[in-house]
């Protein structure tokens, strides 16, 4: 049981390594760390080390690494603890994958693949944060595969009815309002920008985007856009 114990204190080692240099960015060495970690014969240290591997490549953009990484996860251990961030790493990854290939065929084939990662996340969460994070890389999937009017749908309905009380979601609505307004601007949809920024900035008064949100009401109004909503005047017209 002693050499058992021996053999096995490199391999915590290096994972131990690996998280201190996920901690200070230096991915690439700590994707070698889980690399040797992965040695260990126990599920949870092996598990651990690909996830970190894994989450390491997804840190410096090597995409097909973490795919690969994922694959082989979910491969030997399909009802792992990590189903659901394993699928966010392949859905990103192979949507990172899908964007630079130039044969229509298999970039398809990828996205698909990405898709078929996300359903899996939507199957298995029930959190609010986890869905609409879902919902978030949903979004940018279908910005990678040129769907920009999906994309634009996928946002609206997330600011629309997402949970704005949620603690754990406002992050991912301020996200998705910032990344709706070009969409809406590229589509001449100026109303709905007048209105989400007038609502942004009702919502989160003190949030990360209230300079941007600002700024686009403003010059939606100098457009002479109309709201179609009264909505309550923002505290900087309140001076």
């Amino acid at each position: 049981a002693h050499a058992g114990k021996d053999a096995n204190a490199p391999v915590a080692q290096f994972q131990q390594v690996g998280r201190i240099m996920v901690d200070s960015k230096q991915s690439e060495t700590a994707a070698r760390a889980f690399e040797q970690a992965k040695a260990a014969a126990d599920r949870g240290t092996w598990e651990n080390a690909v996830m970190g591997m894994a989450q390491a490549y997804m840190e410096v953009k090597k995409f097909p690494e973490a795919a690969k990484a994922v694959e082989e996860l979910l491969g030997k251990y399909t009802n792992t603890g990590f189903l659901v961030e394993a699928n966010f790493i392949l859905c990103r990854s192979y949507a990172e994958i899908g964007q630079k290939l130039t044969d229509k065929a298999q970039q398809n084939a990828t996205f698909q693949k990405a898709i078929r990662a996300m359903n899996k996340v939507r199957k298995f969460s029930r959190e609010p944060d986890i869905r609409i994070r879902a919902e978030m890389e949903t979004a940018s999937l279908q910005i990678l595969m040129g769907n920009k009017r999906d994309t634009t749908s996928s946002l609206m309905r997330m600011l629309m009815f997402g949970d704005t009380a949620n603690a754990k979601v406002r992050p991912y609505l301020e996200e998705a309002f910032m990344m709706a307004l070009p969409l809406l601007k590229e589509q001449e949809m100026y109303t709905d920008i007048l209105e989400q920024c007038e609502k942004y900035l009702q919502l989160f008064p003190t949030g990360k985007y209230v300079t941007q949100a600002r700024m686009w009401r403003d010059d939606m109004k100098k457009r002479g856009v109309k709201s179609t909503q009264e909505a309550p005047a923002d505290k900087d017209r309140q001076l």
